[in-house]
């Protein structure tokens, strides 16, 4: 019998299209990976097309697609890239069975008023996990016999140590990527899809299992992990020093790592001494922190004790610099409820928090909504103002004036130079920290360079807030971004020092 052969793709857009995107903005999928060696074990025959890593154009994944002539062709779709699958699929001259899969199609089937236009160029939408479910329904379907829906929302892997370990021998560069868990919390973060795609909560591989693949990474010449887990540390004392005992085995393979984690647990693990441990091998830790501010917190529906969150956001901040391992810090400024006392408090939480300010994107950021979270369904429920634009969901904010505000700061303040000293900061830090760089001179300066920046951030957010609380004239941004201008250029020649002294 003929082997069938399936051609995964992983659509998105490449650094070549968005040269700011860091290396872990334009990583590999991950579960691709996973589900790729799932249908390999089941007599597959399987390529992978990554067109953000390999940083491919959409004719070239259709050519690619169209050379392989597979008898499969099975996206991974974000709800960015409906578009960008859906104009591939409808390209192709090739007679094969396509389906899709992932977060975006398993809430999106369930919520969009018309599944079969909706998914018309597609053969079959798989809603859930698929590594042990697709190997077996590819046997089955045949290509114009749908759209079907195929809901495998329940059909969990509990064992993840039954998932293949990967080799990663079979994508190029030194930037690697590892699931060690999957799920958070059961109720989650309003704002989050993770509770509703793994409503089964956490579950954890073995560190003997996760062992197995840190060390195919060293053996493949990757130096930089990002471990995808939506939750590192997990939950319990038994979770942590799981964390642990994988931090250290990275260390000894010389792997810099960077995961995600709450801050309550990253002050557990500092608790124990950990922190200065893993300085070894984390170069970068990602908090979700959302806002600095209690009201804002519980507007957002972070699953947290609104009452100790800002201060243990700024204990971790703060520790996690002191010991070498710099934050990555998620943030949501503004949300539908927000309020000018609200986004003050929160904005001063930045300026002093680690100088968090500094990042334009911190100030402006707002709550984007997603299918299947807690926040479109209380959005439907309270009968919201909102649009879908360009895949996107557009909402108004409560407060008029506050509304004003954020469309004046996203729409004429922030633009390509503050993101790209966004971008500018994120690069030195990166350099600084892995290259143990940050007690040098070279260090001293970019932390002077930031404080300015910092305070030229906050000073004209605050005084722009207090311009729209009232109702006055709308302030002219050009003098902040002429000055912002030559900030840029002074870390764009800080920059190019730091790479000078790390080649010399």
């Amino acid at each position: 019998m003929k082997q069938k052969k399936v051609s995964l793709v992983s659509a998105g857009v490449s650094r070549n299209e968005c040269p700011r995107y860091s290396r872990f903005q334009s990583l590999n999928a991950p579960g691709m990976f996973y589900l790729k060696a799932s249908l390999e074990n089941a007599g597959y025959e399987v390529d992978l097309i990554n067109q953000p890593t390999d940083g491919l154009t959409d004719e070239e994944v259709r050519n690619e697609i169209e050379v392989s002539n597979p008898d499969f062709v099975l996206f991974n779709q974000f709800y960015s890239t409906r578009e960008r699958v859906k104009a591939i699929v409808e390209s192709l001259d090739i007679d094969c069975v396509v389906g899709v899969g992932g977060h975006d199609p398993t809430f999106n089937a369930f919520e969009t008023d018309d599944f079969e236009e909706e998914y018309s160029h597609v053969d079959f939408v798989w809603a859930g996990e698929a590594e042990t479910g697709l190997p077996g329904f590819l046997e089955t379907i045949v290509a114009g016999s749908g759209p079907l829906l195929v809901d495998q929302r329940d059909n969990r892997v509990q064992d993840l140590d039954s998932l293949p370990v990967l080799k990663h021998d079979d994508y190029s560069g030194d930037t690697g990527f590892l699931t060690t868990s999957r799920g958070c919390m059961r109720r989650g973060c309003d704002f989050c899809t993770t509770p509703s795609f793994y409503k089964d909560g956490w579950r954890e591989r073995s560190v003997e299992h996760v062992g197995e693949e840190l060390e195919n990474l060293a053996e493949n010449g990757k130096k930089y992990v990002m471990i995808t887990d939506d939750n590192f540390l997990g939950f319990s004392e038994e979770d942590l020093e799981r964390g642990h005992s994988i931090l250290q085995r990275c260390a000894e393979l010389d792997l810099k790592v960077m995961f995600l984690t709450m801050t309550d647990r990253l002050m557990k693990a500092d608790s124990k001494g950990y922190l200065e441990q893993w300085a070894d091998a984390a170069f970068r830790i990602f908090i979700g922190v959302e806002n600095g501010d209690e009201c804002a917190v519980r507007k957002l529906g972070k699953c947290k004790r609104s009452k100790d969150h800002r201060g243990s956001s700024q204990q971790a901040i703060q520790r996690l610099y002191e010991v070498g391992i710099p934050p990555l810090v998620g943030y949501i400024n503004f949300n539908p409820e927000s309020t000018f006392e609200e986004l003050a408090s929160s904005a001063e939480f930045l300026y002093k928090s680690g100088m968090e300010a500094a990042k334009f994107i911190n100030l402006t950021q707002e709550l984007r909504i997603f299918e299947g979270t807690r926040t479109l369904e209380k959005f439907k429920e309270e009968n919201k103002d909102f649009e879908i634009i360009e895949r996107e969901y557009v909402y108004r904010f409560d407060n008029p004036a506050v509304d004003d505000f954020f469309r004046y700061m996203k729409d004429e303040v922030r633009c390509e130079v503050t993101d790209d000293t966004d971008q500018a900061i994120f690069d030195i830090e990166e350099l600084l920290y892995v290259n143990k760089l940050q007690d040098t001179d070279l260090g001293k300066e970019y932390w002077e360079l930031r404080e300015m920046t910092n305070e030229h951030n906050y000073c004209f957010f605050m005084e722009a807030l207090e311009t729209f609380r009232q109702g006055a004239e709308k302030p002219s941004a050009g003098r902040f971004l002429e000055d912002s201008v030559m900030q840029k250029k002074a870390y764009d020649d800080l920059q190019t020092r730091i790479t000078q002294r790390i080649q010399t």
